[in-house]
């Protein structure tokens, strides 16, 4: 016996909708949710009506199956949290708002295939040429489902039209889940009457073909690229091109939310000078630390003034600068010249014993909320006395690097420079492992183990460095005070000459030369003691396998010791003669410790043995008794 249900299960509801749509002329579907996947299954009959009216129900913030199958992929679990959800009332400027966004996230959620690009294009076009009518009922909740068809009366005579009543919604589950149930209608009068419903709900509905068509343009399936010649469909290299830029978009020159209080107060920086401030202040306020790292002659000294200015200025910070003996008369004068109060501390003063807590007891230092570090390559030795003094105190507070050169010979360089003002191991820096010591390991393994990791994955989020070439690609136009900035071109020539012959004597035979080959006989008497400590190690303990690779070391180490000083003599004899005289100080220091009963060696004991500011033999050796 024939009959009218439809249940999905013997029945489906698309066929039959698509049935009647061959039929008809127009069509009206009133629905409580719209989705593409519901519409694809109808799509290809739709361009053949006069018209399409779809009436939908506002979703506010409600998450459907739809949405939840195909955010999560599994329809037990979407089914239990449908079932925790309540509906929320809301007004009907906002639930059209909140529709429009439940339309945007199935579009985000959609396979991006062809299949589907077609499909929202041909929706697109249709709201377009007016063949399709969207509006949201905003008056409560539209529970009724009901798809209206107007019956073409060149193919159908008998009737005017009909109509299928029921649960389905126009979505995924509405026309395949085998728990809907559905009803064809047939009748004159049941469809003039069901027309008349329509209409009334019809014309209290909110337009909604705008939203909806913005909602199409804007989705991944009609994205455009504007070109001269109009428009090109967006392609991988475009979406590769604004993942970049997504990424870095916060570091871009061209943005820029508020005016820097520091240009009024400040010289006239470069351009790059300026951004080079804008994406230090960024990394050090997410960070806690940043490396400025242009390399040399591009104005780190203005830059690092500038942000202490700016947050003095700014964040009422309270600066401290931290730089080699002979950059503090330099550092002074900035300080003096842009009125920013920071005292100047020497890096040799926290190597002196007794000023390991300098930086925190000393009233002048102690309060200090900033701290710049210029030349930090100088602190990437954990062990040495300074690298301790500054890092208990620059361990609470932010830290600028300043160092055209933060790696000298290897990864680690970089760490312990990270690890003054990043005392934890585990890290917010992008990194994986998110853990410094883990992921140095993995950049530069201590054990015979491959490199898994790039260094520069954390480079990238604290640390800024120019080259010239950078700087003459992008900023071709660099000004600074008004006058141009110049690299000039270096001339280079070669010169081609020999050692015997520059030194060579009157009386001396071609290709040879008395004073040079005097010169490398003394060379070669040299026992370069210093650097034999083996010979100084007891010999119950020179079996120990750390004394034997000291052994090793210092015969290289007396090697290069022979080359250095070739190559002084090489470059000039007044170069030649200073080295000597430096070499003889040491030994004379060193040989004043053996006769004290004690062999300067080590980290500590080669700082205090190269301090220019320890003059006086008193203090040199009292300083390397205490190391």
């Amino acid at each position: 016996m024939g009959h009218d249900i439809i249940d999905n299960r013997t029945r489906e509801l698309a066929p039959e909708i698509n049935a009647f749509l061959a039929d008809s002329i127009r069509a009206h579907f009133a629905v409580g949710y719209f989705f593409l996947s519901g519409f694809q299954a109808i799509a290809a009959r739709i361009p053949h009506l006069d018209g399409l009216r779809l009436l939908i129900g506002n979703v506010t913030n409600r998450q459907t199956v739809e949405q939840l199958v195909e955010g999560y992929h599994h329809l037990a679990t979407t089914q239990r949290a449908v079932r925790r959800q309540r509906m929320a009332s809301a007004q009907a400027p906002r639930m059209r708002a909140e529709t429009a966004d439940s339309i945007q996230t199935t579009l985000e959620l959609m396979d991006q295939t062809d299949d589907a690009q077609a499909l929202v294009l041909s929706l697109a076009d249709l709201i377009a040429q007016g063949k399709v009518q969207v509006r949201v009922y905003t008056r409560g909740r539209l529970h009724a489902k009901a798809y209206i068809f107007d019956f073409d009366p060149a193919r159908i005579h008998a009737q005017t039209g009909a109509a299928i009543i029921g649960s389905s919604n126009l979505s995924l589950g509405g026309v395949t889940h085998n728990t809907e149930l559905n009803v064809r209608v047939f009748g004159d009068g049941n469809h003039a009457e069901l027309s008349c419903w329509f209409n009334e709900l019809w014309d209290e509905a909110e337009d909604f073909d705008a939203d909806l068509m913005r909602e199409l343009r804007r989705s991944w399936a009609t994205s455009q690229v504007v070109t001269p010649e109009g428009g090109r469909p967006v392609s991988p290299h475009d979406i590769y091109l604004k993942t970049l830029y997504t990424l870095v978009e916060d570091r871009l020159e061209g943005r820029r939310t508020a005016e820097l209080l520091w240009e009024a107060e400040m010289p006239d920086l470069a351009d790059f000078q300026r951004v080079a401030v804008r994406q230090a202040i960024k990394i050090l306020d997410t960070y806690g630390g940043v490396f400025v790292s242009d390399v040399v002659g591009l104005g780190k000294t203005f830059i690092g003034t500038t942000m202490l200015k700016h947050y003095t200025l700014y964040r009422g910070a309270r600066p401290l600068v931290v730089c080699p003996a002979s950059l503090v008369e330099m550092w002074e004068w900035f300080m003096e010249r842009y009125q920013i109060d920071a005292p100047v501390i020497s890096m040799g003063l926290l190597s002196q014993q007794g000023n390991e807590r300098m930086l925190v007891d000393n009233w002048r230092c102690r309060d200090r909320d900033l701290v710049l570090v210029d030349e930090s390559q100088n602190f990437r030795h954990r062990d040495a006395q300074r690298y301790g003094a500054l890092q208990i105190f620059t361990q609470t507070r932010r830290t600028i690097l300043l160092t055209a050169t933060p790696r000298a010979t290897s990864a680690w360089d970089i760490y312990q420079q990270i690890k003054l003002w990043h005392p934890q191991d585990t890290t917010a820096i992008p990194i994986a492992p998110p853990n410094l010591p883990e992921f140095f390991n993995k950049v530069e393994p201590r054990s015979q183990d491959l490199p898994s990791r790039d260094l520069q994955e954390i480079l990238n989020h604290v640390l800024i460095r120019r080259t010239r070439r950078h700087i003459r690609t992008y900023y071709p136009d660099a000004q600074i005070n008004g006058q141009p900035l110049v690299f000039p071109d270096r001339q280079l020539e070669t010169i081609t000459y020999s050692i015997e012959e520059t030194y060579q004597g009157a009386g001396d035979a071609a290709g040879e030369s008395r004073v040079y080959k005097q010169l490398h006989d003394l060379m070669g008497q040299l026992t370069y003691a210093r650097y034999a400590l083996f010979d100084y190690v007891l010999p119950e303990h020179q079996g120990a396998v750390k004394y034997q690779e000291l052994q090793r070391a210092g015969v290289a180490l007396r090697g290069l010791m022979r080359v250095m000083l070739f190559k002084r003599f090489e470059s000039s004899v007044e170069a030649f003669r200073q080295t000597v005289n430096r070499i003889r100080n040491l030994q004379c220091a060193f040989q004043g410790g053996l006769d004290r009963g004690m062999v300067p060696a080590g980290d500590e004991a080669t700082d205090i043995l190269y301090k220019s500011d320890l003059d006086d033999e008193l203090s040199l050796y009292e300083a390397l008794e205490k190391a």
